[in-house]
């Protein structure tokens, strides 16, 4: 759950207090869970809700560049899966790669962005994402497709 929320937000320390936000509202929410889906899909509708509140609520706030230079030197990394070579220009071709990766994501609107981070980050099925998103499942492969062509054509100009 805490890599949804910092997948959302962008921060790992913000995704650490959404995360617990979102156990706290299920803890009292518990009772209204009806068991139409899994627990963990429970969940995780009630952790992406948080962060996309917190989200649309630190867009209205001013940001801080200290904030921000703190972010990309240590809190929580977004990593793609590749080979380790000895060469290190192709670490840094590799880093660079993901910088921009990661860049393409935080801009693609919020309802693409849920789908990507998932469906191809965590791994999700349709029918998860479609009762985390509590939306038709036609629309979620519609959101992935729109928001996987607009990853590609964000990375062919950058």
């Amino acid at each position: 759950m805490v890599r949804v929320c910092f997948r959302q937000v962008g921060r790992w320390d913000d995704a650490l207090d959404i995360a617990q936000e979102a156990f706290v509202k299920a803890y009292r929410a518990i009772g209204r869970f009806r068991g139409e889906s899994k627990f963990s899909t429970w969940l995780y509708r009630i952790a992406v809700n948080a962060a996309l509140t917190h989200r649309r609520r630190r867009r209205r706030d001013p940001i801080s560049l200290d904030a921000a230079a703190d972010h990309e030197e240590g809190g929580g990394s977004f990593e793609i899966a590749c080979e380790r070579s000895e060469a290190p220009c192709d670490e840094a071709i590799r880093r660079e790669d993901v910088r921009r990766v990661r860049a393409a994501i935080d801009e693609l609107p919020e309802r693409h962005r849920v789908v990507i981070v998932l469906r191809d980050i965590e791994g999700m099925a349709y029918e998860e994402i479609s009762d985390v998103l509590g939306c038709k499942l036609g629309s979620v492969k519609s959101r992935i497709h729109r928001a996987r062509s607009a990853l590609a054509d964000s990375l062919r100009s950058a």
